[in-house]
């Protein structure tokens, strides 16, 4: 038995043809690459600019237009908590007038121009669209109604700053009266001092003897006396300066209450070592207790 083998033939594929290589660039087309990239890059950086100048600007002139418009000019202000304040001296002292603009002011600037008239203690200024002004009042309170010294005294209310508010027709019977040695316009202030010796003595007195000071009234030295009653005398009690005040107090009390039950008493003298009282009407004096001439 015979084998035959069959040969087989293998083809190998012919190399294909290498691709063209792609010529070298050079550098002068590089860099045009590179330019043409730059100029659309620097292109649209300035149309973004523009686009965003443009909308700036178009917003802007809406904000000028929008701010001068009407909403912003003043048509109506409103003042309430005033009651011995005119609305017109508010009006005049805030400095708003109809026509102007809001935002040339500010309402911290307009209350703090309020606090210049001496009866506001304090302003609230509120600011609306279109033009509409609100302002709250808080006036000064009264604790004391004040008068230079003098046989006609003219009284002014006084609050605890010592700003002479207004004057009164007549004193009122619920808040302390005080006399002092200046003149009194509104507008004026009273010396600190002044009002820390009423302040400080009142109480105490007050309490001593309820309901009889007429008036107190505080020198330029500082020394603080008052008019009381006793057996309905009028009796002016000089207390001085307020030290040893509450023993003081305890001599006047023995003195009232001892001799103004037998003689009219009309002024107590507290200002030395030893009280110096003066009657009314003091007795004659006795022609045994006179010296005899040599």
């Amino acid at each position: 038995m015979s084998l035959y083998l069959k040969e087989k033939t293998v083809t190998r594929p012919r190399p294909s043809a290498p691709l063209p290589r792609p010529a070298p660039r050079s550098r002068k087309s590089i860099s045009t690459v590179y330019s043409s990239r730059e100029t659309r890059a620097v292109s649209e950086t300035r149309r973004r600019w523009t686009r965003h100048l443009f909308l700036g600007g178009l917003f802007i002139l809406a904000q000028l237009l929008f701010a001068y418009s009407q909403m912003f000019q003043v048509k109506d202000i409103y003042v309430s908590g005033n009651k011995h304040v005119t609305r017109d001296q508010v009006i005049k002292a805030c400095g708003l007038v109809n026509g102007q603009y809001l935002w040339k002011q500010s309402p911290l600037h307009v209350a703090q121009a309020l606090t210049n008239l001496h009866q506001v203690e304090k302003a609230t200024v509120t600011f609306g669209l279109p033009g509409r002004v609100e302002i709250v009042i808080e006036e000064r309170q009264p604790v004391l109604q004040v008068s230079a010294r003098s046989s006609h005294p003219k009284w002014f209310l006084v609050d605890k700053e010592g700003f002479v508010l207004r004057p009164l027709a007549r004193s009122q019977n619920d808040l302390p009266r005080l006399m002092v040695e200046q003149q009194l316009k509104p507008g004026e202030r009273l010396h600190s001092a002044t009002l820390f010796t009423c302040a400080t003595a009142a109480a105490p007195i007050e309490k001593a003897f309820p309901g009889s000071v007429w008036y107190y009234c505080v020198d330029d030295r500082g020394d603080l006396s008052f008019r009381t009653f006793a057996n309905r005398t009028q009796v002016d009690v000089h207390i001085g300066d307020l030290d040893r005040l509450p023993y003081k107090l305890r001599v006047l009390g023995a003195i009232l209450g001892e001799v103004a039950s037998k003689q009219q008493v009309c002024v107590v003298d507290l200002r030395y070592g030893s009280p110096v009282v003066k009657l009314l009407h003091p007795p004659p004096p006795n022609p045994e207790d006179a010296t005899p001439q040599p």
